[in-house]
């Protein structure tokens, strides 16, 4: 018998639950293994079918356990709903056939164990590659997924590109992530890495490395890029995944160099304007006009039998020509929104049909305008 925090359990099981598939290929993707360390950890190990990884939760009493096998859906659903005092006490029948919570003397909750082997975890070659802050991760992967593309048209483009390399003596971070449509690039966060890598990572999996980041992590965490694989290292937890294959767009020739026009706008004023102006759009129209003009910044909407919307926003000196453009509020929101909190970004023009640029440190992003 041994006894965990709940709180350990909850938040184990809400990072892993991401890589349990819902259509598995394999019997043992649909269930999560459970191994008792010698370290005082318990340990969570999950393997989807292209995502795996493991979370330590530390045991407060007790250490003969496991290893062994239940239903991630079940277990989920027993951490989630029927334990509720602060300490769990875990372990098993006679038979080794069921495991049983008990948070109280009352009440308790069991589970048939799964008659399999338990999780053997990809093997990663080499020594990881590079560390970095859990910050620098953090905003890399923050400030490019709102632009990774969601259609399955676009393999290339449903990750994040990361690139990790050294440059006068000192590690540098690039990430980039596009739809075709816009385009975010972070960059200016520093690491420590052994040499030049780079790799895309899936969408998801991105996403559930800043779940896991999220979650209150705070140092130095480790990545290893493969040259398919990328796995990544928080000391309590480590996710690996396959990294997508293909050609990631140029996006360094696509950055436009050179501007005609240079607009300040605050982003959260006009992440409010281009929600309400969104009401405006139909599904055949999506487009909102944007005027940069001098001192101020209009965005309009109106469709033929449909409530129109206009908003002005007063900014500093317009530097340039005024120009008059038409964009996506959708797009638009998504590249504004990763620098919601800063005060002010910077905004550039060359004309109503080229590219808009937002601005902010250690943020570049890009978005086209509608025609």
């Amino acid at each position: 018998m041994i006894n965990v925090k709940r709180s350990g359990l909850a938040r184990a099981m809400d990072a892993l639950k991401d890589i349990v598939p819902s259509r598995p290929l394999a019997p043992t993707s649909s269930a999560i293994s459970i191994e008792y360390l010698d370290s005082g950890h318990l340990r969570f190990v999950a393997s989807g079918n292209e995502v795996w990884g493991h979370i330590d939760i530390e045991v407060i009493q007790g250490k003969e356990f496991g290893p062994l096998m239940v239903n991630a859906a079940k277990l989920a659903s027993v951490v989630s709903r029927g334990l509720h005092d602060d300490t769990v006490k875990i372990y098993t029948n006679k038979a080794n056939s069921r495991l049983i919570f008990e948070s109280d003397t009352d009440h308790r909750q069991e589970l048939a164990i799964e008659a399999m082997e338990t999780h053997q975890l990809p093997e990663v070659s080499g020594e990881y590659a590079a560390s970095m802050e859990s910050k620098v991760l953090g905003d890399a992967l923050g400030r490019t997924i709102n632009c990774v593309a969601t259609d399955e048209g676009k393999y290339a483009m449903q990750g994040v590109l990361l690139r990790l390399f050294n440059e006068g003596g000192q590690g540098q971070v690039l990430a980039y992530g596009t739809n075709g449509k816009i385009l975010a690039k972070y960059y200016g966060g520093t690491c420590t890495t052994s040499s030049d890598v780079e790799g895309l990572i899936p969408l998801a999996v991105a996403k559930l490395i800043q779940k896991i980041n999220r979650r209150g992590h705070e140092g130095v965490i480790k990545i290893n890029l493969g040259s398919n694989t990328v796995v990544v290292d928080f000391g309590d937890a480590t996710i690996g995944a396959k990294l997508l294959e293909g050609r990631f767009p140029p996006a360094e020739d696509i950055l436009p160099k050179k501007f005609a026009t240079t607009a300040v706008v605050v982003p959260s004023k006009m992440i409010e304007s281009l929600a309400l102006a969104k009401i405006s759009t139909t599904d055949e129209s999506t487009a909102c006009t944007i005027e940069f003009a001098e001192e101020k910044i209009r965005l309009s909407c109106a469709q033929a039998e449909r409530a129109s919307y206009s908003a002005t926003h007063h900014a500093q000196p317009l530097r340039g020509d005024a120009v008059t453009l038409k964009l996506d509020p959708d797009y638009f929101t998504s590249i504004l929104e990763p620098v919601k909190g800063d005060g002010e970004v910077t905004i550039q023009l060359n004309g109503e049909r080229k590219p808009v640029v937002v601005h902010a440190d250690g943020y570049t992003a890009l978005i086209v305008p509608m025609v």
